[in-house]
C-alpha cells in the first residue's frame, strides 16, 4: 500500500516552525510580515522540488499545482493556511499545507498520474489575530472579502490590512481578482489537527469530520447608574454587574440544556473600573457555537428576553450587538464516504465528529464540496507553544487523505 514519507514529513513541519519562532517558545507569524514571506518562500521551494505550478493570487493565497491528465476537468483542492495566534503551535494549519505536498511529492515518487489536477493552498489570514477579522484568503476566493474590509480593520498598531498589504507588494484594490468559481473546483479537503481532546479520550488518531459549527459573538453592553461604593445602599444601587453575572450563570446554563451547544464569555470589560465605584456599565462578549444556526440564534434571543427581564425592573439599559457570524456548514456525504472508505483501507481507527473550530474549509464550502481529516491532540492543546500530534498519528491521517484523494480524483461522479 503506498504511503508518505512521515520523516520527510516531520522534518518539514519542523523547519517551517522556524520562521516566526519566537525565543520564549511558540511560533508567531502573522499575516503579511516578513516571517509569513519566509514561510512563503520555504513552501514555493518545496513545491518547486517537486515540479508543481506555483501560483500567488492578489490576497497572498499561495498554490502549487500538480496537473492532470485532463485539463478541462476541474481541480481538487487541498491545504490549509501558514498563520498563526501569537506564541502558537507548529501544527495548527501548516500541517494541512505540509501534508498535501507530502501526498503529492508521493504521488510523483510513486508515479501516480490522476485525471484531475490536483492543487494545494496555503491560504492567507486564518486566525484573524492580526486584524480582528479572518479568514481574508478563503473569503477572497469565494468572493465574500469586501475591499471596504481592508480598509476598515487594523492591528493594535493602526495599521490597516490594506497598508500591511501595500508594504508586502499587493494592490488591495484588486483582491477582488481573487475570486474563483464553482466550476473551477471539484472538491476541498483540509487535513488539520482536532485542537480538542475528543480523539484522545476515545483512542481515535483519526477523526472524520461531519460538519463545522456556526459561530457567532455577540458584545452585550449592560448600562447602570455610578455610585459610591460605601453610601449608596444595596438596594437604591442601579450595578449592571450584578446583571451580567447572572446573565453568565443563565447562559451557562442554558448551554449546558442544549447538546452540544457551546458558550463562553471570553472577556468582561467594567467602566470606570475603580474597586471603590459602582459600575456604570459592562461589556460581556459571547462566543456561541453549534451545528444548528438555529439554536444559535435562539440564545441570542434568550439573552435579549433575560435582559429585558432583569434590566427593565431596575431602570437599567442593554444592548446586544452581532459583532461576527459563521453559518454551520456540513461536510459533504460523498467526502465522508470516500475519507471512511480510506481509513477502512489504511487499518486505521477514525471517529466520527463535527469541528467545534473554524476553518477555512467552511468558507469554501459555499465554492465546493469539502471533506475535513482530523489528527489527534496531545492533552487537546492548541495555540499553544505546547501544542503536538505524533508521528504515527499524522502518518495514518495524511495516508487516508492521499487514498482518498486517489479515489476522488479518478471518481466519475462526487
Amino acid at each position: 500500500m503506498i504511503k508518505i514519507n512521515v520523516q520527510r514529513l516531520m522534518k518539514h513541519i519542523k523547519d517551517l516552525s522556524k520562521f516566526g519562532h519566537d525565543p520564549n517558545g511558540g511560533v508567531t507569524r502573522f499575516p503579511f510580515t516578513a516571517e509569513e514571506r519566509e514561510a512563503k518562500q520555504y513552501i514555493v521551494h518545496l513545491m518547486k522540488q517537486i515540479g508543481l505550478e506555483i501560483y500567488e493570487d492578489e490576497i497572498g493565497n499561495l498554490f502549487g499545482k500538480r496537473v492532470g491528465t485532463d485539463s478541462a476537468l476541474p481541480s481538487i483542492l487541498i491545504g490549509s493556511h501558514l498563520d498563526t495566534v501569537k506564541n502558537g503551535g507548529m501544527f495548527d494549519g501548516a500541517l494541512g499545507v505540509l501534508a498535501g505536498i507530502e501526498i503529492l511529492q508521493t504521488m510523483m515518487e510513486q508515479g501516480i498520474q490522476t485525471r484531475h489536477s490536483i492543487s494545494v493552498a496555503a491560504f492567507t489570514d486564518e486566525e484573524g489575530v492580526r486584524f480582528s477579522t479572518g479568514m481574508l484568503g478563503s473569503r477572497a476566493l469565494t468572493g465574500e472579502l469586501q475591499e471596504e474590509e481592508l480598509f476598515q480593520y487594523k492591528d493594535e498598531n493602526g495599521i490597516s490590512i490594506a497598508d500591511a498589504m501595500v508594504q508586502c507588494g499587493y494592490n488591495p484594490k484588486l483582491v477582488h481578482r481573487a475570486r474563483r468559481c464553482s466550476k473551477e473546483f471539484k472538491a476541498f479537503l483540509e487535513l488539520h489537527i482536532e485542537q480538542g481532546k475528543v480523539l484522545e479520550s476515545e483512542q481515535a488518531p483519526v477523526g472524520i469530520v461531519t460538519g463545522i459549527v456556526g459561530v457567532k459573538w455577540l458584545k452585550v453592553t449592560i448600562r447602570g447608574e455610578e455610585g459610591h461604593a460605601g453610601t449608596t445602599p444595596m438596594a437604591m444601587r442601579k450595578d449592571p454587574v450584578t446583571v451580567a453575572a447572572r446573565l453568565i450563570d443563565f447562559v451557562e446554563q442554558k448551554a449546558q440544556q442544549s447538546d452540544g451547544l457551546r458558550a463562553t464569555v471570553g472577556s468582561i470589560r467594567v467602566f470606570p473600573g475603580s474597586i471603590n465605584v459602582i459600575p456604570r456599565e459592562v461589556e460581556l462578549f459571547f462566543d456561541i457555537r453549534h451545528l444548528s444556526w438555529e439554536l444559535i440564534c435562539q440564545m441570542e434571543d434568550d439573552i435579549q428576553m433575560f435582559l429585558s427581564a432583569c434590566c427593565n425592573t431596575k431602570g437599567m439599559t442593554f444592548t446586544v450587538e452581532a459583532t461576527h457570524e459563521l453559518k454551520p456548514v456540513s461536510c459533504s456525504p460523498v467526502l465522508i464516504e470516500a475519507i471512511q472508505t480510506a481509513a477502512k483501507r489504511t487499518g486505521t481507527k477514525f471517529l466520527m465528529l463535527p469541528s467545534g473550530a473554524a476553518h477555512d474549509a467552511m468558507i469554501l464550502a459555499s465554492l465546493t464540496k469539502i471533506g475535513m481529516v482530523f489528527v489527534r491532540s496531545k492533552d487537546g492543546i492548541s495555540h499553544s507553544p505546547l501544542e503536538w500530534s505524533d508521528a504515527d498519528d499524522i502518518e495514518a491521517a495524511a495516508n487516508i487523505l492521499l487514498h482518498a484523494l486517489l479515489d476522488i480524483a479518478e471518481a466519475e461522479k462526487i
